[in-house]
């Protein structure tokens, strides 16, 4: 995954944990790293319906709760059927 961003400049990857330090800057809810700006401010691009596309990835209450942060932006779940701008892929 280290790779991605070197061999393709439109893909990143960055990791922010809720709890502790990982060295990317970004620790805490992911949900407030989104509403005050920080999580993009830190990779320098916004979110956007027309040129983004977000991998969710977690417990199925963070994949709701940022779902509904990206819905209030225009962004739509992706499927087979209607392509949108974010996945999701919940732990149980």
């Amino acid at each position: 995954m280290e790779s991605l961003p070197s061999k393709t400049s439109s893909v990143g990857v960055l990791s922010a944990p809720s709890h502790e330090e990982n060295g990317t800057g970004l620790t805490g809810r992911i949900t407030d790293l989104l509403t005050n700006g920080e999580l993009e401010a830190q990779v320098g691009i916004s979110i956007e319906r027309d040129s983004s596309h977000v991998m969710l990835r977690g417990n199925a209450g963070m994949i709701k709760d940022v779902k509904s942060i990206l819905e209030e932006r225009g962004l739509e779940r992706h499927s087979r059927r209607a392509p949108g701008q974010y996945s999701t892929e919940q732990y149980h």
